[in-house]
């Protein structure tokens, strides 16, 4: 896994509000990039069956236009303007044409309808692209589609206190078999890292924020997910 190698993953992109640079932007990846951080991105389905990057199922939080991305086609969602800048919602295959393999990319699967159309859509843009990459899900059965369908395809299953599923007792990890975890930093202990510790699977945590929670991390975690903090010394 790549974690090995890049230990911190920029949430959504670089972004800043002192820069006005968006969560999920071209500049926020290009800068990430810059930087030398892995980045973590967040995809949908358009109505025409295109995966856009964009983290909300509706667009009225970044884009003040009211509807679900699922409602609109790749077209439309790609003139909608994010948090009143210059910069517009992207598809997946212009990121990835950008960023050229230069870091790695952890691409997280928004999908909490029936699975295998945007999954099968992904693996084929994907087919082309010669960088690192894993994807991520709180979906298990995203995960289990990939364990059948692409089990070359790293896969981690994202977990949170109010994702029930598959938590404290992981009974889907079992028939998934993620490659890694990944949990909200706040949601980890000492008794989760060591039954990992024990199934040899690695934990990254999301989202870190400060260097006290950072500090804190570093005993459990492999990788960290992080925003809002441009003084890490990788």
């Amino acid at each position: 896994m790549f974690f090995d190698k890049y230990k911190f993953i920029s949430h959504r992109g670089l972004h800043s509000k002192r820069l006005d640079i968006p969560e999920n932007s071209i500049p926020a990846f290009l800068r990430s990039v810059s930087k030398n951080f892995a980045i973590e991105l967040d995809i949908r389905m358009s109505s025409d069956d295109e995966i856009v990057v964009f983290h909300d199922e509706s667009l009225e939080r970044m884009t003040g236009v009211k509807g679900n991305v699922a409602d609109f086609t790749s077209a439309e969602l790609q003139e909608q303007v994010l948090n009143g800048t210059k910069y517009k919602i992207p598809v997946l295959s212009e990121v990835l044409r950008l960023v050229d393999g230069r870091v790695p990319i952890l691409i997280e699967l928004k999908n909490d309808g029936l699975v295998g159309k945007m999954e099968k859509r992904l693996v084929q843009i994907l087919k082309g692209y010669n960088g690192e990459y894993a994807i991520q899900s709180f979906n298990p059965f995203v995960l289990l589609w990939f364990r059948i369908n692409a089990p070359h395809i790293k896969r981690g299953q994202l977990v949170s206190g109010d994702n029930g599923l598959c938590l404290k007792k992981t009974p889907f990890n079992f028939i998934t078999k993620p490659d890694f975890v990944s949990y909200r930093y706040s949601d980890i202990n000492y008794d989760l890292y060591q039954r990992y510790k024990k199934a040899n699977i690695p934990i990254i945590c999301w989202t870190i924020r400060t260097i006290e929670d950072l500090n804190r991390m570093k005993v459990y975690c492999k990788a960290f997910i992080f925003e809002e903090i441009d003084k890490f010394n990788k």
